[in-house]
């Protein structure tokens, strides 16, 4: 089996954008030059018109998007059923504030973080990124630069009068050693415009750490950002490396498939079929609903090396809570697979496996959307959208004004007690 090196760059672009909250704090430089300033304004549309893209959208959801059997069984919701729900309300529709209201909660009965009508804000993030590697996002950046997407943008630039200097400032990271043997460091978040000015507080710090046997990593409300970033804090820590592998399952929805074949690289038809995932790997025991609404299949290796590393011999937890999501989550799922740490906390939100979100334009509105590419599964086949991360040890996650009241900081504590 095709081992894939993509890996690393595919998940840092999908994480520098991983959700909608997320997104426009990330969005360091928001640019109004971007967008190609356009002379036509936009027409205001017709209700026939907005239900057209209601039933485009619905159409396009319904034959791709990867969590339908996940949604309905977590949150007891058959999207697909209820189409005719759905149309009756667009139907009724007069505005175009009660449309983009409509689409909003629609895509919110998906209850999938990476499902979302993208904002002005996520709009510029998502140029800039994928603009950095053109090669294999060349279906992103030509939904985004339709002459319809960019004239409804550009009418929400003006309307939201965004500056060129909208910033959000992230918390820092800390560092503090507990004791003489616990070294502490708290992450707030993997984005991209802070991994420089993170790391240059992780380096020195993991220098000062190497004879001490405990190091928690607290990522507890950490949302995501980029892999480039706890890929570089685990190579300085690693003293040998570390390789696990992951799966992307994909519908067979011939919207996706241009998506599919600009990350792989692969013309679509090549890629292994499904059924050969479980005889590539008998531990995978996949349903018959999977096996019914799943084409293609890739498999994601990675492979983390030592790098100026301090070779740590002691004993690491990672805190987690039901936040964790994206980027984060994949750096769980990674920590737990790989027995690298000791998880403790609350269950995480999930998500963490998979590469860019398919980004759709409504025809008539022009608005875009993004829903996830591919079902991911970890190494033992669970879908880590519905079972998430589970940690080792369940602590209430609740953060205090002092640390050594934390419940998960005495969690560690007591296991390192018992230890003794």
């Amino acid at each position: 089996m095709r081992k894939r090196g993509l890996i690393i760059v595919v998940f840092i672009s999908l994480t520098v954008i991983s959700s909608c909250d997320s997104t426009a704090k990330q969005n360091d430089s928001i640019q109004d030059d971007i967008i190609v300033t356009q002379s036509a304004r936009l027409p205001v549309l017709t209700r026939e018109q907005m239900v057209e893209d209601f039933d485009y959208l619905f159409q396009i959801l319904s034959e791709n998007y990867p969590f339908l059997g996940v949604n309905k069984r977590m949150n007891g919701i058959d999207w697909v059923a209820k189409e005719q729900e759905y149309r009756a309300k667009f139907e009724t529709i007069n505005t175009m504030g009660y449309f983009e209201s409509l689409l909003h909660d629609i895509l919110g009965d998906l209850n999938n973080k990476h499902t979302e009508l993208v904002t002005l804000e996520s709009y510029h993030s998502l140029l800039n990124v994928y603009k950095k590697n053109p090669e294999i996002h060349k279906p992103w950046i030509e939904a985004l630069e339709d002459s319809t997407v960019v004239q409804r943008y550009n009418s929400m630039n003006k309307k939201q009068n965004i500056t060129s200097t909208s910033t959000y400032t992230y918390p820092s990271v800390k560092t503090v050693d507990l004791d003489e043997n616990t070294a502490y460091i708290k992450i707030p978040t993997f984005a991209d415009v802070e991994m420089k000015k993170g790391l240059s507080i992780i380096t020195p710090y993991l220098q000062t750490i190497i004879d001490k046997n405990k190091l928690i990593i607290d990522v507890r409300d950490n949302s995501g950002g980029t892999d480039e970033y706890w890929m570089a804090l685990v190579e300085q820590i690693i003293s040998e490396p570390i390789t696990w592998t992951s799966y992307f399952l994909y519908r067979d929805g011939d919207y996706i498939k241009t998506f599919i074949e600009s990350k792989s690289g692969m013309d679509y038809k090549d890629l292994p079929s499904l059924s050969e995932l479980t005889k590539e790997n008998k531990s995978i025991r996949l349903t018959p609903e999977i096996m019914n609404n799943f084409d293609k299949y890739d498999e994601a290796t990675t492979t983390i090396s030592p790098k100026q590393s301090i070779a740590y011999k002691g004993k690491i937890y990672l805190l987690v809570n039901d936040q964790i999501f994206s980027s984060s989550e994949k750096f769980s799922v990674f920590a737990k697979e790989s027995k690298w740490a000791t998880l403790i906390g609350e269950r995480t939100s999930g998500d963490g496996i998979g590469t860019d979100p398919v980004v759709l334009k409504l025809p008539n509105s022009g608005f875009l959307v993004r829903f996830p590419l591919v079902m991911g599964l970890t190494s033992d086949g669970s879908i880590n959208e519905e079972e998430k991360t589970i940690p080792h040890i369940t602590v209430d996650t609740t953060e205090t004004d002092n640390i050594y009241d934390d419940p998960v900081i005495k969690a560690v504590m007591n296991q390192e007690h018992e230890r003794k």
